[in-house]
């Protein structure tokens, strides 16, 4: 929330437009409020609702702190932080369940892909963007590493790592989009201008 004085008034057709000069802010850790194509969109609430929809989602986070991204180390290489569902911190198959086992505070932001598998055995997969707080210790599997160093990193699964090519381009010019489609192509809808689209010939352009 900001604190302005009114810095100046202008007369725009019927409408009055106010310049404001802040003079103090304050914030807090609650979910913004967003307003697109005709609707109040709060992404908090929005994690909930898509999580829900089916319990075996592949649910997951690209987590930054500070130009380093969060990642899971493993016999078969790097993976993002991820679980069955959203869940809760009780529920050790969930993301959350995962982060909490792993002591690492997070903070969910905007939703960044969702994907089906293009096989026949299809699975949902959702990542969002976010925040976390550095861990005091790093022994239980977590790595955090640079942004410049992810394109060398070990990355099993293409899709991820084709994401994770879209999250590095997109970061350099910080203008993020919601990549939908599937594990081969799809499309990435700019958060910015929600009336253009950019199709894609493969997974996350």
């Amino acid at each position: 929330s900001f604190d302005c004085d009114m810095e100046r008034l202008v007369e725009a057709g019927d409408h009055s437009i106010l310049i404001g000069r802040v003079r103090d802010f304050e914030h807090n850790s609650a979910q913004p409020l967003g307003y697109c194509r005709g609707a109040y969109v709060a992404p908090g609430l929005s994690q909930d609702a898509l999580a829900a929809t089916q319990p075996g989602t592949d649910v997951g986070a690209i987590l930054e702190n500070g130009g380093r991204i969060l990642f899971v180390e493993t016999t078969d290489g790097f993976e993002l932080p991820r679980g069955r569902g959203l869940g809760s911190a009780g529920d050790g198959n969930s993301l959350r369940g995962l982060l909490a086992a792993k002591a690492i505070e997070a903070q969910l932001g905007f939703l960044f892909a969702v994907w089906d598998d293009a096989g026949p055995v299809s699975r949902t997969h959702v990542y969002y963007r976010g925040t976390f707080d550095v861990p005091a210790s790093s022994d239980r599997g977590i790595r955090l590493i640079e942004i410049d160093a992810i394109e060398g990193l070990k990355i099993a699964d293409p899709a991820i790592r084709s994401m994770l090519t879209r999250y590095i381009r997109e970061c350099s010019v910080d203008a993020f989009g919601v990549y939908v489609g599937n594990d081969v192509e799809g499309e990435v809808r700019p958060l910015a201008r929600p009336s253009a689209s950019t199709v894609n010939t493969g997974a996350h352009g």
